[in-house]
């Protein structure tokens, strides 16, 4: 048992000489101000370690399931106790917000990143990670770091200290083609295609990484049909929606397995907006690629996130399931 995991059992031992029964328990925990989930909060392991192993086993197991009224059995208990400290003790803080831990493949992981510019610290001590098939969400107010955070994953900017981990490998020093030659694809804020091309050109380039094929594969234009029907007709023509179409179809030339985006979504018209959205949970459900979104239209966010990050003065603040960024007040974390 970890040295923190051993501070708390040994604390929860000894107030069990107070919480006498189950109902003392309660208002304890009601105290605390925590009723509906008292075992994420570290303060009520105080009140009875056995308490909380009741539920980590849900109450399947007879012996763990004191009969109403009476004290929860702490012997009984106490080996699911142990573990229910062990288990929890990494992932739970005292403070809200605290990203989860999760045991699911990362394809992407960063730690500890920082980058300056000039004297100015952007990024502070970045811990994040991205699951493996999933469609992960990055938000945050303007001017706290997530572009830079993402031209560092690209290796567009250099990182000052910390570690970039693609599928265990460490890619930190590599250059930004050897990454998209590893596998990540960049569609940059502001789309930035090359307006003098013609639309077939511009999905092109995006094929330089490898082999370039001698014409668009069909599924570039069934994503975005609007692309094969102004594929003569130059980038600089088309609208922003088209731009930013154009933008997603030109990574994904590179067959990726990560894609990451700079707010897509901004100065796009809403019905664009939807089509893109449709189209990225697409990707991720039915081609199997895996997602890395920042934004800050927080509707448009939830309603596509399987994970979420947020952001703020250039260290991660919070993160969890997209199902729970309500629950947990993400909203109000990126409000101006």
């Amino acid at each position: 048992m970890s040295r923190a995991a051993t501070q708390v059992h040994e604390a929860g031992e000894a107030s069990n000489k107070r919480a006498g029964n189950a109902h003392e328990i309660a208002r304890c925990c009601m105290k605390h101000g925590d009723v509906e989930s008292p075992w994420v909060n570290v303060k009520h392991w105080r009140c009875e370690p056995a308490f909380f192993a009741y539920f980590l086993c849900g109450g399947k197991e007879s012996e763990c399931r004191p009969a109403q009224g009476q004290p929860p059995r702490r012997e009984a208990h106490r080996g699911c106790g142990q573990q229910a400290i062990k288990t929890k003790a990494k992932v739970v803080a005292d403070t809200n917000h605290t990203p989860k831990a999760t045991e699911e493949p990362q394809m992407l992981e960063v730690e500890n990143l920082n980058q300056y510019y000039g004297g100015s610290h952007i990024l502070r001590d970045v811990k994040l990670t991205v699951p493996d098939g999933k469609l992960t969400v990055l938000l945050g107010r303007n001017g706290v770091g997530k572009t830079t955070l993402l031209r560092c994953l690209m290796g567009v900017v250099p990182t000052k200290t910390g570690e970039i981990t693609w599928r265990g490998a460490p890619i930190t020093k590599l250059a930004a083609h050897a990454r998209v030659a590893q596998g990540l694809a960049y569609v940059p804020q502001g789309r930035d295609i090359f307006p003098r091309l013609t639309v077939e050109e511009n999905l092109l380039v995006g094929a330089a990484s490898r082999k370039a094929p001698k014409k668009i594969p069909d599924r570039i234009y069934s994503l975005f049909p609007v692309l094969k029907d102004m594929r003569a007709r130059r980038g600089g023509d088309l609208s922003g929606g088209q731009q930013q179409q154009l933008a997603i179809g030109r990574a994904l030339m590179s067959e990726p397995q990560l894609l990451i985006l700079d707010e897509p979504t901004e100065g796009i018209q809403p019905s664009i907006i939807q089509d893109i959205g449709r189209t990225l949970r697409q990707l991720v459900e039915e081609m199997g690629l895996t997602v890395l979104l920042v934004e800050q239209y927080y509707d448009f966010a939830k309603a596509i996130a399987d994970r979420y990050w947020v952001m703020s003065r250039g260290e991660i603040v919070a993160g969890g399931e997209g199902v729970d960024m309500d629950r947990d007040g993400v909203r109000s974390l990126i409000a101006v």
